[in-house]
């Protein structure tokens, strides 16, 4: 056995054996080398163990503002769904004694300013994003939006 293949199998042991709660003199005494290359082959695992982290780390972040910036796209099409007009159709037959068979239909238009609902969303999504990216400060600061004036405001004016 090589000593690379063997010192990957020593590693392994120590770092199971060290999630195992032993002390680095027991690791030492099985694996059969001093605590003090123990304590060495500790600090490689930990910086390790750190760099992946860090790597992880990094991924997960952009793997949850990837899913942010989906949702936000969503949220914008519903919003946008929310404020059109919606338009109801029916048509019926009546028997009339003087015409016979009539048939009525009607059109009712309702319009829309949008749903509440998806700005809130929007809102909350901004948020996650700006705590994802560490844009907060250990300050709050609490500040009121009407945020369906200001859509719509921002719509007349062609920014959305």
């Amino acid at each position: 056995m090589s000593n690379l293949i063997r010192k990957a199998r020593s590693l392994s042991d120590v770092s199971r054996m060290y999630f195992e709660g032993k002390l680095q003199s027991e690791i030492a005494e099985v694996i059969g080398v001093s605590q003090a290359a123990i304590s060495k082959d500790l600090k490689t695992l930990k910086k390790a163990w750190q760099e992946s982290a860090l790597i992880d780390f990094d991924a997960a972040k952009q793997m949850q503002l990837a899913r942010i910036d989906n949702l936000e796209r969503e949220t914008w099409n519903a919003w946008n769904r929310s404020k059109r007009d919606r338009v109801t159709e029916t048509t019926g037959e009546a028997d009339s004694l003087k015409h016979g068979l009539i048939t009525t239909s009607s059109r009712k238009v309702e319009s829309y300013v949008g749903d509440q609902r998806f700005i809130d969303t929007l809102a909350r999504l901004i948020e996650q994003r700006s705590k994802i990216l560490g844009l907060y400060s250990d300050t709050t600061v609490n500040i009121q939006v009407n945020w369906v004036s200001l859509a719509i405001s921002a719509e007349k004016k062609g920014l959305i």
